[in-house]
């Protein structure tokens, strides 16, 4: 083959391997001569701050935005000089900017966004405004288990089943019967009240939980309780967070913190209707942990998002939230067993490898109940300082009385 074709073959294929070769991605931030490029699903905060940079090394103003904006900015922005690239943003997602001599802030759609403004908008509080106290529960347990015992969530939660189903499901280990627990919710009804009939329902669900417990059939994963003022957000988790490596706008390398654990966010509202209050609870259970992935970090996710109207102690149940796993375990002859394959191959004849799917259940118990008024609470406070009082001054009147036959005693 001559050499020149040879030469010319190798240069043809060095020109197809880089013209194959795939361009560098476009960074979400690019400034030339005032001209900024910001992608579809780039924050709207970060897109603020990118603009920002530029305005004040070319018009000496920041961008100001009171409320960080979390949503994605929903348009690809190329080559755009930056004031109409605000501009866009802002009329995009019906906002309003205003520019002063320094600044230029960015205002929500009514114009509010001043610190003036937001003091207007907190609540007023007020000593009869109601709290609501949430107490939740986590149980974790094997669904197989769940079905061989015949626990069903939907009947143990209501009031004068339960007890019929834990003793189903494990004959002879509830100390209440049957009867007893129907003589006390006819007595309760009887009477006009449910508090002893809600007292029995709270040791039962305790019952049959520890039961399950002690049968290995699962175990609790968290009970957390908070108070929440009416109208308010309530926040409580029980796990860790994780960082991120993520780059900014400016080729900064930031961390991104995700929560994950037990995360319960519970929105309670108290409404009174014909003289019956009730709650008006809006909840996100959510339980999640992460595994780090061959190309990026994987975050495990059970969630469930529900609004429920609950009377006054009332409980509910978030079930059916399953997660599946696959178990591998060596059963044989032991040592024996788990010897290399390159071993006479012995341990494909000692053991074998058993595969099992374990599928577990997250069962949420939810119970609101409603805190006392503070002059409740102030008139309770009160009469037990008249008790203290009183208990001490007969107290002090047995000391009085005892000092004198102690001292005719003593002569």
């Amino acid at each position: 083959m001559p050499r020149w074709l040879l030469t010319s073959m190798i240069l043809l294929l060095a020109i197809a391997s880089l013209a194959r070769t795939p361009s560098a991605p476009r960074r979400q931030y690019v400034s030339l001569a005032g001209t900024v490029s910001l992608s579809r699903g780039m924050p709207f905060y970060q897109a603020m701050q990118a603009l920002s940079e530029i305005s004040a090394r070319l018009a000496q103003k920041v961008i100001v935005d009171d409320r960080e904006r979390t949503f994605p900015i929903g348009v690809e922005i190329t080559d755009m000089p930056w004031r109409d690239a605000l501009d866009i943003l802002v009329k995009l997602h019906g906002l309003q900017s205003q520019e002063f001599h320094t600044y230029i802030r960015v205002l929500g759609a009514d114009g509010r966004g001043t610190v003036k403004d937001r003091e207007k908008e907190r609540p007023h509080y007020t000593s009869s405004r109601r709290e609501v106290e949430i107490s939740a529960l986590f149980f974790e347990a094997d669904r197989r288990k769940l079905r061989d015992h015949g626990v069903n969530w939907g009947a143990a939660i209501k009031r004068g089943t339960w007890i019929q189903g834990v003793e189903h499901a494990i004959p002879g280990q509830v100390s209440v019967t049957i009867q007893q627990q129907q003589q006390q919710q006819q007595g309760a009804s009887a009477g006009g009240e449910g508090g002893e009939g809600e007292e029995q329902l709270r040791e039962g669900l305790t019952a049959l939980i520890r039961l399950l417990e002690s049968r290995s059939v699962g175990n609790v994963l968290a009970s957390p309780s908070i108070q929440v003022l009416d109208g308010d957000e309530g926040r409580v988790q029980v796990g860790q967070d994780f960082s991120v490596k993520q780059i900014d706008f400016a080729g900064n390398v930031t961390d991104n913190f995700i929560s994950t654990g037990l995360i319960l966010h519970v929105s309670p509202t108290v409404v009174l209707e014909d003289s019956l209050s009730f709650i008006h609870l809006s909840v996100t259970a959510e339980r999640s942990s992460v595994s780090p992935g061959a190309v990026s970090t994987i975050v495990n996710k059970t969630q469930a998002s529900t609004s429920l109207m609950l009377l006054d102690g009332e409980r509910a149940v978030i079930a059916g939230l399953y997660t599946t796993s696959e178990i591998i375990d060596r059963a044989g002859i032991p040592i024996l067993k788990d010897l290399p394959w390159w071993f006479l191959g012995i341990r494909y004849l000692a053991g074998t490898t058993i595969r099992e799917n374990s599928q577990k259940e997250l069962i949420i118990i939810l119970r609101a109940s409603l805190v006392p008024e503070l002059a409740v609470r102030r008139i309770e406070a009160s009469h037990n300082l008249d008790y203290l009082e009183e208990n001490r001054q007969i107290m002090r009147q047995r000391l009085e009385e005892s000092e004198p036959s102690k001292g005719q005693s003593s002569r």
